[in-house]
């Protein structure tokens, strides 16, 4: 049975600017929710990418008939807000939108983020200086030994243009359905960092595995309290809601944010 390409899949324009208004530096943020209001997290990471001087495009794949609305409507109104049926999850949102706007792939920075992560609780300056002063053209926020050593895709960011190599083309124009979350972590989160290793494309992570986990760990779960401590301004949404066994302090998550932010987790979901 053939899988849909996620570039075959319509991509409409709901509101904000047609496309992001920079040549420069450009965010796309890979959203889902059932629901049309956009959670404080997502809310928050577009104030922070906005402030960064980034232009924001909001790639939605919520089943909600609804427009998307926020709890500052202006917001909304600087954000190129497209909407998609959800296929290929998140990297095909990313892929959709670079091959309706392939002149993105040209631009000097381009970030590309989901909505996994609660947070930011605290200004996202230093990590986007760190991306900005970063010598390679792919940084990934956090990088992982889990399965094969990877990027995790919750924030990626690509420079100089390196969006536009024709390996990185194809593999953005190849990105399909699958059946699973898992596929999709290793057809296409691992496979960008092998691909790019292949192709000799340096990449770098702000916070490597070796600063917070064991070899084959996940940073992003068994490491949160150290990712935490070291400036990480995000706790894995995945860790509040479904907590996965292997990670046993989870419950302590809604006091560390607490005592460190002065904030609320759940108010973030």
């Amino acid at each position: 049975m053939s899988r849909s390409r996620a570039v075959e899949v319509p991509l409409r324009h709901e509101q904000g600017p047609p496309r992001p208004e920079s040549d420069r530096d450009v965010a796309v943020l890979a959203h889902w929710s059932p629901q049309p209001q956009l959670s404080r997290s997502v809310e928050r990471l577009l104030e922070e990418l906005l402030a960064s001087g980034y232009a924001c495009a909001l790639v939605s794949a919520s089943p909600s008939p609804s427009r998307l609305t926020a709890s500052d409507p202006e917001l909304l109104a600087r954000v190129s807000v497209l909407r998609r049926p959800n296929v290929g999850y998140d990297f095909g949102s990313w892929a959709a939108f670079l091959h309706v706007h392939p002149e993105v792939r040209r631009a000097d920075r381009v970030l590309l983020l989901n909505d996994s992560l609660i947070g930011p609780f605290a200004s996202l300056t230093s990590i986007i200086d760190g991306f900005t002063d970063c010598p390679t053209q792919i940084w990934g926020l956090v990088g992982t030994t889990q399965d094969r050593p990877h990027l995790q895709s919750h924030v990626m960011g690509y420079k100089d243009g390196v969006l536009d190599d024709s390996s990185l083309r194809r593999f953005w124009d190849g990105v399909r359905e699958e059946r699973t979350k898992t596929r999709i972590v290793h057809r296409y989160e691992i496979g960008l960092s092998r691909l790019a290793q292949r192709e000799g494309i340096l990449t770098a992570a702000h916070f490597p595995w070796q600063w917070v986990t064991s070899r084959g760990q996940n940073p992003t779960s068994l490491g949160w309290r150290r990712l935490i401590a070291m400036g990480f301004p995000f706790v894995k949404r995945e860790l509040v809601r479904n907590p996965p066994p292997e990670v046993v302090d989870t419950a302590d998550i809604p006091q560390v944010v607490r005592e460190r932010w002065g904030e609320d987790v759940h108010a973030w979901l």
